[in-house]
């Protein structure tokens, strides 16, 4: 008995201490604020029961403003679950980096979290009813970085309506990130609402960068009034204010140089991987779908090169229209290219799926990095057709002594005979109609493919788009992928460049194409000197006439190009 008692204290020692190390979520609106800013804490739990959080650990370097909780039932099959949430408003009670305990929830507990606490800003604006700054997260950055641009509109009064305008820079292209996040600080002895916004900024061109003034107009509660009209405050429609912020200057450095001549990816990260798992054993002429991912951190889906695997014997590629998609986690985009590529072994034996590589480079070290697919070993097996053909053959002998048998046994039959010759009549016939129909479809297919021009699908409106941003920052490599991605969507299979040049029927605009695929090709240069202004200027005006074929809508490749 008392071993018993042993045992079944120790197990209940064990879960209990389990337990007590279970985690709980708990997460900071923002990770860096300003003294006299406040920040949220959120909690959550789904097992806390009606334990409430021990906010003892914060009081040390936090003052607690106010809290507030809340909860979500859900019920899934049902089985119920109950989710809490609490909401902690805290305000710093000095600068520095402060680590916050985990907080306890019953038995759980939460992981720790780290929030940065920089001095008070020192503002010409300070004391104003309204007012803007702009900070960037970098004073130099290169052509096609991010570049993370943070806004944030200061008000002393309840406000009623209101809009921000967006940047509009010259040469870079923009993207909001993450959601606005609202909060309060204190400046000179004056509390304030903040209104904090970010932008991705991807300048174009090398050179300086001016982010033009920031622009905010609304309506906002008039204080004024004196007591008699405040029994009127109901209609009151408020009073208008504004503010403009100081413009932003950002130098633009050209690109670094990179290895032979490929594309110019400056990011914070940059991987390859294949997605989902494949056997390592293929058959002749059976197509087995790869799918591989190229992902970023700090460049858009658009900005990525077209994932191409080289030619390798024994292997066949048709890839298909890569997915593109970009995102962001509120400090950086996140650019995702998925491309699935239909492979076909043409012979048996040990072969290998070629390694693939990105050279990139990394914004945070300054220096150059290359991301890796590792080559792939596969087993192709002989195609069970052809393996079991002798058999076939037996069988098909037997099978044709076997008929001849059975219409020598039925040749003093002629009531059966005349069935079948009616039946043969009347497969004929259905012959005939079908055939008559698919030459009704084609001649209806070519009558309105001469009829005029087929319009630009919206494909290749965008294979136009990503061959001017190759051109216009001397990208030789992202422009020959451009080409052929249109090419392939404007005549409906897959050509060289020099193909592609012969079809144009242009001379200058096929010499510059031309002059692009010896600049890739040399041996002499590595295609490092190209300038594409050029070659974009004749394209970008050329489309298609009538006498060309027709633009192909399926993404489908033919199987044998």
């Amino acid at each position: 008995m008392v071993a018993m008692f042993r045992v079944v204290v120790i197990i209940v020692l064990s879960v209990w201490t389990l337990s007590s190390y279970a985690e709980i979520s708990a997460r900071l609106e923002r990770e860096e604020i300003r003294i006299n800013e406040t920040v949220r804490l959120v909690i959550e739990s789904d097992s806390a029961g009606e334990s409430q959080p021990d906010l003892s650990v914060l009081e040390q370097h936090f003052n607690i403003l106010g809290r507030s909780s809340g909860q979500n039932i859900s019920i899934v099959n049902g089985a119920q679950s109950v989710t809490r949430r609490w909401t902690i408003e805290l305000e710093p009670k000095s600068a520095g980096s402060f680590g916050l305990e985990p907080i306890v929830v019953g038995v759980e507990q939460s992981r720790r979290l780290r929030l940065t606490v920089l001095p008070e800003a020192t503002s010409a604006s300070s004391g104003a009813e309204v007012f803007l700054e702009v900070e960037a997260d970098a004073d130099s950055i290169y052509v096609q970085q991010q570049l993370l641009l943070t806004v944030k509109l200061f008000l002393r009064t309840r406000l009623l309506d209101g809009s921000l305008s967006d940047p509009e820079p010259n040469g870079a292209v923009v993207r909001r990130i993450g959601q606005d996040v609202r909060y309060e600080t204190r400046r000179a002895d004056i509390t304030y609402s903040v209104f904090e916004r970010r932008y991705a900024v991807f300048p174009q061109q090398s050179g300086v960068l001016e982010i033009p003034a920031f622009q905010f107009q609304g309506i906002a509660e008039d204080t004024g009034q004196n007591n008699q009209q405040m029994f009127n405050s109901l209609f009151n429609q408020g009073k208008r204010i504004r503010a403009s912020s100081s413009a932003v200057q950002v130098t633009v450095k050209p690109p670094a140089p990179m290895p032979s001549g490929g594309p110019w990816l400056p990011a914070k990260k940059v991987q390859i991987e294949q997605v989902g798992q494949q056997s390592d054993e293929f058959e002749v002429g059976q197509p087995v779908t790869l799918k591989i991912q190229l992902q970023s951190l700090g460049l858009t889906a658009e900005q990525l090169p077209e994932i191409i695997i080289p030619e390798t014997p024994g292997l066949r590629f048709y890839p298909d229209q890569g997915v593109l998609e970009t995102q962001d986690n509120g400090e950086d985009v996140i650019g995702i290219q998925l491309k699935s590529i239909a492979v076909i072994p043409n012979r048996s034996g040990g072969l290998t799926l070629p390694e693939l590589i990105v050279t990139w480079w990394n914004t945070e070290t300054d220096s150059v990095e290359t991301a890796r697919l590792p080559q792939r070993k596969i087993l192709v097996k002989e195609a069970a057709a052809s393996v079991s053909s002798g058999k076939m053959e037996d069988e098909s002998t037997v099978s044709d002594s076997a008929v001849s048998s059975i219409q020598a046994a039925s040749g003093d039959r002629p009531a059966q005979s005349r069935i079948w010759k009616w039946l043969a009549l009347g497969s004929l016939g259905l012959w005939l109609i079908s055939v008559a129909i698919m030459f009704l479809i084609k001649l209806r297919k070519k009558t309105r493919r001469d009829s005029g021009p087929v319009p630009p699908t919206s494909s290749n409106s965008e294979w136009r788009r990503r061959l001017q941003a190759a051109c216009r920052v001397n990208d030789p490599v992202n422009a020959r992928a451009a080409l052929i991605g249109w090419g392939r969507d404007a005549y409906g299979s897959a050509l060289t460049l020099e193909q592609i040049a012969t079809r144009t029927e242009k001379p200058e605009l096929a010499r510059e194409i031309l002059n692009l695929d010896l600049e890739l090709y040399s041996s002499r240069n590595g295609g490092s000197g190209w300038q594409g202004e050029g070659l974009w200027k004749l394209f970008s005006s050329f489309r298609p006439d009538n006498n060309t074929e027709s633009i192909v809508r399926s993404n489908l490749q033919p199987l044998y190009p």
